[in-house]
């Protein structure tokens, strides 16, 4: 990917990536057994744990998940140095797991499972920040003509999911404010349209020719400076 605009918007890791595997395929249906007894009771098919002695921290936790019966996966969020997941293999992969898992107090069962990863399914995710400070002098905008950013492309994804929530929702109220306030504008003028198309109009008549002069102020003549005033 190229970034025009380097200084603002070059990605940066964050400090947090995750680990994983698609799926434990071999030796591990007596261990499947055993989590899904102690962790999974209520929960179908996914579920989320960390170690609660760790405080305000929402890292190291790890996702159980069964993307198949009988096939258990996982996705082990942490604070991974960059360059123990960059160009490693799938073994080096699973001991950073196991190590970190370790590291954490996470349950002897849990690190069992890491070990026992199938590599072939192993796969690793950084996270980088976007840098958008978009409202300093010479960085892009947000619109461009006609193309705008909004809904996923103008929001911002963080670690904590209560917020990403809060920002679809100010996303959602901003861009419903947003077109009903267009519509107040523009419904008028679209019904004085429509209108006045439906009435049959005689232009010979001295009221007909006034009733064109007013039709032809209000399409032609408006002040579209004046409009896009009333958006702010």
């Amino acid at each position: 990917m190229v970034y025009r605009h380097e200084n603002c918007c070059k990605p940066e890791y964050c400090g947090v990536g995750a680990i994983g595997s698609g799926g434990i395929l071999q030796g591990a249906e007596a261990l499947s057994e055993e989590i899904t007894e102690r962790f999974f009771s209520g929960s179908p098919r996914v579920v989320t744990i960390k170690n609660n002695q760790i405080p305000e921290s929402d890292v190291p936790r790890i996702i159980l998940f069964f993307p198949q019966p009988c096939q258990l996966g996982y996705l082990l969020h942490g604070a991974f140095p960059l360059e123990s997941l960059l160009e490693k293999s799938a073994e080096e992969l699973i001991d950073v797991a196991i190590e970190e898992l370790k590291k954490a107090g996470f349950p002897e069962i849990i690190q069992q499972l890491a070990a026992l990863s199938t590599p072939e399914l192993m796969i690793q995710r950084p996270y980088y920040t976007h840098h958008a400070t978009v409202s300093a002098p010479g960085r892009p905008k947000w619109n461009r003509g006609r193309v705008l950013l909004a809904g996923d492309a103008a929001a911002i994804a963080t670690l904590v999911a209560e917020i990403n929530k809060q920002n679809q929702w100010d996303d959602i109220t901003a861009i419903e404010a947003a077109f009903s306030k267009y519509e107040v504008l523009r419904r008028p003028f679209v019904t004085y349209i429509q209108q006045e198309t439906l009435i049959a109009r005689y232009f010979s008549s001295d009221q007909g020719f006034q009733k064109l002069q007013e039709y032809n102020q209000a399409v032609f003549s408006r002040n579209i400076e004046e409009i896009i005033q009333t958006f702010f």
